[in-house]
């Protein structure tokens, strides 16, 4: 494969990814305060158990506070056809490292 560059960016046959432009307009930085909040009454599985990952606590999903990882992140295409469109819905996996 041929890498390609347009602005400064990597392209892959051509594609930017979505979250390149919510970087540049200003709104991942929205986004990531906004989860930042939720995690100080944890809501971030469907336990909401409302544990201040700030502070260290742990909740249901034993999660060792804020220290979340990326594990992987790609394209998910098991979903309904309006919703994966051609370049897939989109899945993050996290890990926390104890």
């Amino acid at each position: 494969m041929r890498l390609q560059y347009r602005d400064g960016r990597l392209l892959e046959n051509g594609f930017v990814a979505g979250y390149v432009n919510l970087h540049e307009s200003g709104e991942l930085a929205k986004r990531a305060d906004a989860l930042w909040e939720i995690m100080s009454r944890c809501r971030l599985c469907p336990r909401e158990c409302g544990a201040n990952c700030h502070r260290g606590q742990t909740g249901l999903c034993r999660s060792p506070g804020t220290r979340l990882f990326i594990s992987s992140a790609m394209p998910h295409f098991g979903e309904e056809r309006p919703l994966v469109g051609r370049g897939g819905s989109g899945t993050i996996f996290l890990t926390a490292h104890f």
